[in-house]
This record gives structure tokens, C-alpha cells and sequence, in this order.
């Protein structure tokens, strides 16, 4: 029987560990570089502070969790969007000076209808 000595099992460890490493290294790269990608290509569609949001939120995630939920994170965004916007439009309506349902005054303007000057009637009316 043949047994190993300390220092080869050391060295066996070392390249075994080596080799463990520079793979992870690789496949870490592979994902990172994947998923930059798929979210460069999905969001060059959307709006700058969409895009934004969505590499902001996404970008540490692994390739199948991004395909997985980025229509989700989409909705999301624009879920918070309209949110906003409702409570900024709510905001404008109730510190506006002017209301839009305020009472508007009403001008009543009473026009007397003008008769053509006629001199036989202008005489006429001298005579009563």
C-alpha cells in the first residue's frame, strides 16, 4: 500500500483549490457579464430613470432571477410612478389659489334693443 506524503497532499489541495477558484472567478464573470446584457437589452426601451431603477435593483442578481422577475420589477416601478404622480396631482389641486370649482360670478348685461332712427316715428312720439 502506498501512502501519500504531507507535502503532496498539500500540493494536491493547493491545485485542487486553485482550480475551484479560477472557475468560480470564471463563472462569477460569466453571470455578471450575462446579466449586464439582458438588462442592457431590456431596458433600452424604457425611459432614462426607468432603466434607472431597474439596473439599480437587478444589477447584483444572477442571469435566471433577473429573466424571472424583471417584468415584475417593471410593473413595480410603474406602480410607484403612478403613486407619485397621484399624490403630486393631489398636492397641486388642494394648494392651488384659483379652484376650479369655486363660484363664478355671474354678469347679467341687459341690452335695450335700439329702434332705427325713423323721423315719422320721432315725430309721433313728440306729438303724445
Amino acid at each position: 500500500m502506498r501512502t501519500t506524503s504531507p507535502f503532496c497532499s498539500i500540493v494536491i489541495y493547493l491545485y485542487t483549490y486553485t482550480h475551484y477558484l479560477k472557475t468560480t472567478t470564471l463563472n462569477e464573470n460569466y453571470n455578471e457579464a450575462k446579466s449586464a446584457v439582458f438588462l442592457e437589452a431590456r431596458t433600452a426601451k424604457f425611459t432614462e430613470k426607468k432603466a434607472a431603477y431597474l439596473k439599480k435593483v437587478l444589477n447584483d442578481k444572477t442571469p435566471r432571477f433577473i429573466e424571472e422577475n424583471f417584468e415584475y420589477t417593471a410593473r413595480l416601478f410603474d406602480r410607484k410612478e403612478k403613486e407619485q404622480m397621484e399624490v403630486i396631482r393631489e398636492e397641486a389641486i388642494s394648494q392651488r389659489t384659483v379652484k376650479a370649482d369655486a363660484p363664478k360670478p355671474v354678469v347679467v348685461e341687459k341690452v335695450e334693443p335700439s329702434t332705427p332712427e325713423n323721423p315719422y316715428i320721432t315725430g309721433l312720439d313728440k306729438m303724445k
